[in-house]
């Protein structure tokens, strides 16, 4: 019937209601398509405030989602947590003993660099990808991941597994695993490394003990002498201390979200009034 309209050149002021039509020569007269060509100074203005409130706040409220996301908290947000129930932690941990105070500062300037250091000599492999995260530049971060007893900790043994043939395999036999000790060379290496940074400090021969405890979180909290607690009960605490402020974002992040939501529904319907005029 439209076409027949066309053809006899009736008339084009017409408007197709509807689904998307499959005649192309009728599809330019969909609602659809003469609301993309209105021309009303007006309301073009008013649609695209519109879309542009809708695409900030829901580029708000992406970001509010990716925040609650943090895997691990920055060190502002750590410090500003700690300061509220954990003040004699927080001040410990930033002002630690002379010899980490010199430790640190001789780490952080050797990866500054893209040295790795003659401290990891004798330290443990695997963690460089960890370590570079920003948090480890910080003395929570190094505190945390236990870079200063890694320092001080001796060569350890370790395990080497011997394999077994394939016969072996077969009959259920399980591979022989075999303790490594250091040997004298890693012995005297990590004995040179250590009598030249303590000594350069004043320290001679004497070297900090390495921790080892083992208290229950109910005892740490109680102990602000956060450099004196072993790599076990250094994350049993900041597990608990990170656990917790993800709590209290997420309630706060929460609240902002939802709020948000609210705003971005108001501005939905505005975009939709404003639409729905553009069709009248």
């Amino acid at each position: 019937m439209l076409n027949s309209i066309l053809d006899a050149k009736i008339t084009k002021k017409f408007v197709r209601l509807g689904s998307r039509s499959s005649d192309e020569r009728i599809a330019q007269y969909s609602l659809r398509n003469l609301e993309k060509t209105f021309t009303d100074a007006s309301m073009s203005r008013q649609i695209g405030r519109g879309l542009a409130s809708k695409k900030k706040i829901e580029e708000e409220m992406r970001q509010v989602m990716n925040d609650i996301q943090i895997p691990e908290p920055s060190e502002d947000q750590m410090k500003e947590y700690l300061q509220c129930d954990w003040e004699k932690h927080l001040l410990n941990m930033y002002e630690p003993p002379f010899w980490i105070t010199m430790f640190t500062a001789q780490l952080w300037e050797s990866e500054g660099e893209g040295d790795e250091g003659e401290w990891k000599v004798a330290g443990k492999k695997g963690k460089g990808k960890e370590q570079s995260n920003l948090m480890a530049r910080t003395y929570y971060g190094v505190w945390k991941r236990g870079l200063d007893i890694d320092f001080i900790q001796p060569p350890q043994p370790h395990f080497v597994e011997i394999p077994i043939s394939k016969r072996q395999k077969k009959k259920g036999a399980s591979p022989n695993v075999v303790t490594v000790l250091p040997t004298q060379e890693e012995q005297e290496t990590y004995q040179k490394r250590m009598f030249g940074f303590f000594s350069d400090l004043g320290y001679g021969h004497t070297f900090p003990p390495i921790p080892t405890g083992n208290r229950p979180f109910d005892q740490l909290q109680y102990s602000s002498a956060v450099w004196s607690m072993s790599l076990q009960e250094r994350r049993r605490l900041a597990e608990h201390w990170e656990e917790e402020m993800r709590r209290l974002a997420y309630h706060n992040y929460l609240e902002e979200y939802q709020r948000l939501r609210r705003e971005y529904e108001e501005a939905c319907e505005q975009f939709e009034a404003v639409s729905d005029d553009v069709r009248v």
